[in-house]
């Protein structure tokens, strides 16, 4: 009697086919760089460059939405002061501060460190905007000595100087919406008519 030979087939399972799916989903995924998150710095000029000193600040974007922005910045250097005062600021295309945002300060301590900078856009009263968004050009990151602070008066809309300081400016952008932002909705109370009026709701 002609015998046949026994064939072993090998059917995967879901799991398996599932694996295999997800492995070739990622590797499909264009590699993002972390260089994608550093905003580019324009033109910085400090008073540590001026002397030979070293004091160095990078900023790299957290999160961003259409009405907020999230940094982590660095620094290393700065070791005239016990502490400083690291104070962010959004700027239009003008490098002029833009009145739609409140600066946005932390204290740092002496040396190297990092802090984080939220920024959330808030909306002037009693000023009307025609078109639905506006746009900013740079972020202003401005390093200085705590004890200067006390004589620090803000202002929305007018230039920070400080003395003492270095100033850090780095590109930024972006157009942030103001056409329907929560800072612009309005309360509406409705008021029933007809069978609805009397029906207690």
């Amino acid at each position: 009697m002609c015998r046949f030979p026994k064939l072993s087939i090998y059917i995967p399972s879901m799991l398996s086919l599932t694996s295999c799916f997800g492995i070739c989903f990622l590797l499909s995924i264009p590699t993002i760089s972390a260089q994608d998150d550093i905003l580019k710095p324009v033109g910085n000029l400090d008073l540590g460059d001026l002397f030979g000193e070293e004091m160095k600040a990078a900023a790299r974007l957290l999160s961003e939405t259409d009405e907020t922005l999230n940094i982590e910045l660095k620094y290393e250097g700065f070791v005239e002061a016990d502490e400083y005062i690291i104070r962010g600021e959004i700027l239009n295309a003008e490098k002029k501060p833009m009145k739609e945002f409140m600066a946005v300060k932390r204290t740092a301590g002496k040396g190297s460190g990092s802090v984080d900078l939220g920024f959330q856009l808030k909306l002037p009263p009693g000023k009307n905007y025609k078109q639905a968004y506006i746009s900013s050009g740079f972020l202003k990151i401005t390093i200085y000595d705590k004890k200067e602070d006390d004589e620090v008066i803000e202002i929305p809309g007018v230039e920070f100087i400080s003395f003492s300081g270095n100033n850090y400016l780095f590109e930024y952008q972006k157009k942030w919406r103001i056409g329907g932002s929560e800072s612009m909705k309005i309360p509406v109370t409705l008021t029933p008519i007809g069978k609805a009026k009397n029906s207690g709701y």
